[in-house]
């Protein structure tokens, strides 16, 4: 496998309702309340014993001498990580413990949420596993792991999404964990929720306050505001237009947003829009927002990567690559221009996705082709900042 591949991250998202048709949601829950050491207390109700369960759905991770020794803003940890496909894993009690994040859990969905600021990571355990969400957002590959009665989640999930950073020592197999600088601003999560006989609608927006720079602040919360007003109106047409149909199921409407990227001067988010109308399924929507936080533009790839002559090259030239590597492509991908804007950017790489049924399947969910920033920018490009 050639360096290109290796830096080259392609995925797919399933929305929530996909998933409960897979029979996440369903069936009997095996596993119980978390413990003074994450320990787990089986559920009787299947009659499997604590180490049955665990054997069962641990047997394929081997955990010998693949232990990481964790340290927490330069100060050792007790609990250690792990390392599985290349790639570190730390326990969720970490968060918790060494992080001081909030860690709840929720008995009757056997559902462990761990809180910071606008980001919630949802993690349940189920009779076949385990799944995990982030404010509503399914995370797939890597995902969670259960390992002899711990929770372990993807270390590039705290990269990604919850402000932290690491710092590895590969002779050591030592993994220091710190805090992220993140931008100077607050992000709010507006609520909105109807629940009657013709809707259940669910809406979660983000807002932003800037100290200090009012004019970026309205310039952005406008574009996050004109969002979720157009869901709304779209939202209001569709319930006057099922008028006098009360023999339907109720439709159901969300909004959630991610956000994906805080540092350096940019705000990069994402905000998933579901509707479900009828049918044998519902339909979700995703669209990428990145703002220069000096002034509050939407910016464009060829204002990020523009310095670079090749980066529309190699966008598409892998993004190509990964269309037709999908087993259930449709064709037509010609490639993307330099005004694309389903994109965010991440801790080391940007992501750009394809809706749904746009190249691929249903089942596919949204494809994600995630190309690292070493391989877009040059050195004394405007965004250079963004390399690691």
């Amino acid at each position: 496998m050639n360096s290109k591949h290796k830096r080259r991250t392609v995925r797919t998202t399933l929305n929530s309702k996909m998933l409960l048709l897979m029979g996440v949601a369903a069936g009997s829950l095996l596993l119980s309340e978390m413990q003074a050491g994450d320990n787990l207390v089986a559920a009787q109700a299947s009659g499997q014993s604590t180490d049955q369960m665990i054997a069962a759905q641990s047997k394929s991770m081997a955990v010998t001498s693949n232990l990481v020794e964790l340290k927490a803003n330069g100060k050792k940890a007790t609990q250690q990580g792990m390392l599985f496909d290349n790639k570190t894993w730390v326990p969720l009690t970490f968060l918790r413990d060494e992080l001081n994040l909030s860690l709840t859990y929720e008995s009757a969905s056997h559902t462990y949420t761990i809180t910071q600021d606008y980001q919630k990571l949802k993690v349940t355990l189920y009779e076949g596993g385990v799944t995990s969400y982030l404010n509503g957002h399914y995370l797939g590959t890597p995902s969670a792991k259960l390992v002899k009665g711990r929770i372990y989640v993807p270390f590039q999930w705290l990269k990604d999404y919850l402000g932290y950073e690491g710092v590895w020592d590969g002779k050591l197999k030592q993994l220091d964990i710190v805090k992220s600088q993140l931008n100077n601003l607050e992000i709010k999560t507006v609520s909105h929720r109807e629940d009657n006989a013709d809707a259940v609608v669910t809406l979660n927006v983000p807002s932003v306050a800037i100290p200090g720079n009012t004019a970026a602040e309205k310039a952005i919360n406008r574009v996050l505001e004109k969002n979720n007003s157009e869901f709304q109106e779209y939202i209001a047409e569709a319930l006057k237009n099922r008028e006098g149909e009360s023999n339907l199921a109720p439709y159901e409407f969300n909004s959630s947003y991610v956000v994906s990227y805080n540092q350096k001067g940019l705000l990069s988010l994402f905000i998933d829009k579901y509707e479900y109308t009828g049918g044998a399924h519902g339909m979700t929507v995703r669209q990428g927002y990145t703002f220069n936080l000096k002034d509050g533009s939407l910016l464009t790839l060829k204002e990020l990567f523009g310095d670079n002559s090749d980066y529309m090259k190699v966008i598409n030239g892998e993004i190509k690559e990964g269309f037709e590597s999908h087993p259930g492509y449709f064709g037509g991908f010609n490639g993307i221009g330099s005004d694309f804007t389903d994109y965010y950017l991440q801790a080391d790489k940007v992501t750009l996705f394809f809706q749904v049924y746009e190249y691929t399947p249903y089942a596919a969910g949204i494809p994600e082709y995630s190309i690292s920033y070493e391989e877009l920018l040059k050195k004394n490009s405007r965004y250079q900042n963004l390399l690691p």
